[in-house]
């Protein structure tokens, strides 16, 4: 970073078992190593020697040192050491104590005490986590430090529901020796575009901030707009179809647009995922092929699931006899190049692949044979059409 070079050292370990875990992390940097977090910080420059320094500096050193105990019904205890030594060889030790404990229902409680050894103080502090609901958590804690004085904090929290909706946070904290300190967030998001937007801040200094992020995605000649894709993306087609239900991993994640379009944007690559279509809202004069597919996706990239949907003429017709009675069951109706359809209950087929101008010649089961015709019909809305009763006249 600005012509300098520098490396960074970092190494661990970690056992854990169900009675009890420890570890331990190490850093170790050059003087000129940076980072993102750095970049933007103000130099110095020595007069005398002509040298450069940043304002502020990651550490050279870091160790640190932790143990946990599963006491049972009594909670867990914990015991943390972690040594800071920058490169002006200034160090802080933090020594860190603490219990926890699992109340009623899913709350939780938890103490923690933190030594300073330069300053010779402790920080105090106590929280309790209730949750409400499924989506609702309220968190209370207390807290005592010399900088600080005495701090009383409360926190409510709605988490936002996977397909959509409400979010929002909020924070109050009171101090003894410092201004009050207040925090609020409200987030929405849907399947096109999510948006969060809040305050933090001191009574007499509040920061305003907001947020929106989202995608758009041009295929197969359609503009669609989605939440962020952060890894691959699906665009479902039905052949131009409205208003068809869509699921990914038997979850549903909407419906298509009015041509027939919806992206799917949170998916996983290289899973081959189900997506598959629910065709109880499509009209009764469509045909298709299949309601499902599974396909995998490489990382950062985007692929057309189609569902083809063809639309047919298709129609019940009623068929009477010339006496007025509906027709026996099981009696065949044919068509010229056409496929056999069978009489059911109360007279009636369904026959497929209908003509503007249809014969019908029906074979009953005493192996006798009668006629009927039809015409359609205009049906705009792709409505279920009934005939009849026709009369279906014998040969002779």
């Amino acid at each position: 970073m600005r012509g300098e070079g520098g490396s960074q050292f970092n190494w661990g370990y970690q056992y854990s078992t169900s009675a009890f875990s420890i570890a331990t992390q190490h850093i170790r940097r050059d003087r000129g190593f940076g980072n993102l977090a750095l970049y933007d910080q103000n130099y110095y420059y020595d007069n005398t020697t002509s040298n450069t320094q940043p304002i502020a500096s990651l550490s050279r050193n870091t160790d640190q040192y932790s143990l946990s105990f599963t006491l049972g019904d009594y909670g867990t205890v914990g015991a943390a050491w972690i040594g800071v030594r920058s490169f002006d060889n200034s160090k802080t030790e933090l020594l860190n104590l603490s219990w926890s404990k699992s109340l009623w229902g899913s709350s939780s409680l938890y103490v923690s005490g933190s030594h300073d050894k330069e300053r010779g103080d402790w920080t105090l502090a106590m929280a309790i986590q209730i949750p409400l609901g499924e989506r609702d958590n309220a968190t209370l804690s207390l807290e005592k430090s010399p900088d600080y004085g005495n701090t009383q904090r409360v926190n409510y929290s709605h988490a936002m529901p996977s397909d959509g909706g409400f979010s929002w946070n909020v924070s109050l904290g009171r101090q003894s020796e410092g201004d009050s300190y207040q925090q609020g967030t409200l987030g929405w998001r849907n399947n096109n575009v999510e948006m969060q937007g809040g305050m933090y801040g001191y009574t007499d200094m509040r920061t305003w901030w907001g947020e929106m992020m989202g995608s758009l995605v041009l295929m197969d000649n359609e503009l669609l707009a989605a939440n962020k894709i952060n890894d691959a993306f699906v665009v479902v087609s039905t052949g131009g179809q409205p208003d068809i239900p869509v699921s990914y991993e038997n979850q549903p994640v909407g419906k298509t647009n009015k041509n027939g379009y919806l992206l799917v944007s949170g998916v996983s690559s290289y899973y081959p995922a189900t997506y598959s279509i629910n065709t109880l809202n499509l009209p009764a004069d469509t045909s298709i092929a299949q309601t499902e597919q599974r396909v995998a996706l490489r990382r950062r990239s985007g692929y057309l699931v189609e569902f083809p949907m063809q639309q047919e003429r298709v129609a019940n017709v009623i068929l009477h006899d010339e006496q007025g009675h509906a027709l026996p069951v099981t009696s065949q109706v044919s068509r010229e190049g056409k496929p056999t359809a069978v009489v059911g209950y109360d007279g009636i087929a369904w026959i497929e692949n209908l003509d503007e101008s249809n014969l019908l010649t029906v074979r009953l089961p005493d192996g006798s044979r009668c006629t009927a015709s039809f015409t359609l019909t205009p049906n705009p809305q792709h409505k279920l059409q009934t005939y009849g009763p026709l009369t279906c006249r014998r040969s002779n």
